[in-house]
């Protein structure tokens, strides 16, 4: 996946952190506005941990492109170098990262914004509750 400075993030370069993640896209008109504010209070909440990654997968590949999405990240006021805004190069490459997070990401042009997805915010490891509780 590539973030909104055009950087590609592998598994191997987020070895070790914690994955506090969301499947979004920047023309939401529903939940996706919400969420991204609730990722934020999180990035807030715990700015001071390295070990967190807070990874915004966009569902919209074909208008999500990085400029758009270091747009967005500007708009939103981020400055962690942690929080990464990301885009896939296929909707087959988003498809698997939702599966793999157990997460739901559609096309769907019947509901607004063209995309059925969920308001998930996802901890992807056992150990978040110990490391944010030290």
């Amino acid at each position: 996946m590539i973030n909104q400075n055009g950087d590609t993030l592998t598994r191997d370069s987020l070895r070790g952190k914690i994955h506090v993640a969301d499947f979004f896209f920047t023309s939401c008109p529903t939940i996706c506005p919400k969420v991204m504010r609730g990722m934020m209070e999180i990035e807030e909440t715990f700015r001071n941990n390295p070990k967190l990654a807070y990874l915004c997968f966009s569902i919209d590949y074909k208008r999500d492109s990085v400029p758009r999405l270091l747009n967005y990240y500007t708009k939103l006021g981020l400055q962690n170098p942690n929080f990464h805004l990301l885009t896939g190069p296929t909707k087959e490459a988003i498809d698997t990262l939702a599966d793999d997070y157990m997460s739901i990401a559609n096309e769907d042009p019947d509901v607004p914004g063209g995309f059925d997805h969920s308001g998930y915010i996802l901890l992807w490891t056992i150990r978040i509750i110990f490391v944010l509780m030290h």
